[in-house]
């Protein structure tokens, strides 16, 4: 009887189940809708996702990509729908993500035509095309005598790497607003570039040359280098570099090296063959000029020139000299816009390259437990007359912290194995 009934409620389930699974919007009707929708565009490729912990439990997300070639261009229009909502028939409410439009020569436009999409693009990753299908695409990136070795179409940007009758090589990007090209980014005509398509995205770039490295692009539109690693790897900020050699903690500054780089960082015109490899020939080529810092623990922050006690700071509090008065130096501590700025007696600060000698004193502790997930790292640079503490969060932002929000603090260390041997101490 027992076995009647198990066999019975499995019955009941396998129905349930495959009466789910036939109202399910599948792929085959989501990629049938879209060629609906878009009659003049051909599939790349599609695939689905999921989101959640558990399997049943998952929202299902569908991406798509269409190509059209018509009027001297080759246009990619991205597809995205959430699943779980639709059921057969429903009109799919898409959201579109229009790439830039790459132009063609004539002989281009008639070859890629004739060309199933999988021969256009690399099966892997879209936005790259097979070498096949280079030849007359993005012609305004090429000097004479010039060729494109990869082209990658993104939202903002078409990144083209290209190679002279010399084997010379250099990395160009194409600004697209909707409409045109704005302008161009463009290397100097030397060591070869590579893309790592895999780990590159619009505003993004992933580059091997003479090291592998990484670029971004700001706000402004302007590209950079953020990153340089072989072997090691080093980090370029706003006037330091983080060395991630360094056996240093995010709780302190020690593993930074302050400076602005005489070395190229912009992407255009940047010859990489001038871009120091090692994190410490990067470091040897900062100027130092204009920065200062605590040169020991204690020292204090005064709010103007014989002026009221804002903080005592610990040392290796780092700052641009935005001002000096007599025996005062006023520090700009983070950025303009979220930083602040302090007084401190001349005798207290050390300056220029003696500040990369100075050991860092910020404290170790506990992490908040409502840090917000985008800080990066956060250290304690002083603490206020009234309890609490000074902050500065991802090098850029100065704010107050409670004390309460701040759990055990220890002392400065330079590696985690020696802070775990001094908390664990009974």
């Amino acid at each position: 009887m027992v076995k009647k009934w198990i066999a019975s409620m499995l019955a009941v389930c396998l129905l349930i189940g495959c009466t789910a699974m036939a109202e399910r919007v599948t792929t085959a009707d989501l990629r049938a809708a879209a060629q609906a929708d878009f009659p003049d565009w051909r599939f790349v490729d599609d695939t689905w996702y999921g989101s959640g912990m558990w399997y049943d439990q998952m929202a299902l997300h569908y991406l798509g990509s269409m190509v059209q070639i018509a009027e001297g261009e080759l246009r990619i229009r991205g597809l995205y729908a959430a699943m779980d909502p639709l059921k057969p028939g429903d009109p799919v409410p898409w959201e579109i993500i229009s790439y830039a439009s790459v132009p063609l020569t004539a002989e281009a436009e008639a070859r890629l035509a004739a060309m199933e999409p999988a021969e256009i693009f690399d099966p892997y990753e879209n936005e790259l095309l097979r070498e096949v299908a280079l030849p007359g695409c993005a012609d305004f990136l090429l000097n004479e005598g010039e060729h494109l070795t990869d082209l990658l179409i993104y939202p903002d940007f078409l990144v083209a790497t290209v190679e002279d009758g010399e084997g010379r090589g250099s990395l160009r990007i194409g600004h697209w607003d909707g409409t045109a090209y704005t302008k161009v980014t463009a290397t100097a005509m030397g060591e070869r570039v590579w893309i790592n398509a895999i780990h590159s995205w619009n505003d993004g770039l992933e580059l091997w040359s003479t090291a592998e490295m990484w670029a971004d692009c700001d706000e402004n539109g302007v590209w950079r280098l953020t990153v340089v690693t072989d072997g090691g790897q080093y980090f370029i900020g706003d006037g330091y570099l983080v060395d991630d050699q360094c056996e240093g903690v995010y709780w302190t500054n020690a593993w930074y090296v302050w400076g602005v780089p005489t070395f190229p960082t912009l992407l255009d015109g940047l010859d990489f063959a001038a871009v120091p490899v090692a994190a410490e020939d990067a470091a040897a080529m900062l100027d130092t000029a204009g920065f200062a810092c605590t040169a020991a623990d204690g020292v204090i922050l005064y709010d103007a020139p014989e002026g009221s006690v804002v903080a005592t700071c610990y040392a290796r509090l780092t700052g641009k000299v935005i001002a000096e008065d007599g025996d005062w130096v006023q520090l700009q501590i983070g950025s303009a816009q979220e930083g602040m700025t302090g007084w401190f007696r001349r005798e207290d600060v050390a300056f220029g390259a003696a500040v990369n000698e100075v050991r860092c004193g910020f404290p170790s502790y506990d992490s908040p437990d409502d840090m917000a997930e985008s800080w990066y790292e956060m250290w304690l640079i002083a603490e206020l007359p009234g309890g609490g503490w000074l902050a500065q969060i991802d090098v850029d932002r100065v704010e107050v912290v409670p004390a309460e929000k701040i759990g055990q603090v220890g002392p400065a260390c330079d590696d985690w194995s020696e802070m775990e041997e001094i908390w664990a101490a009974p």
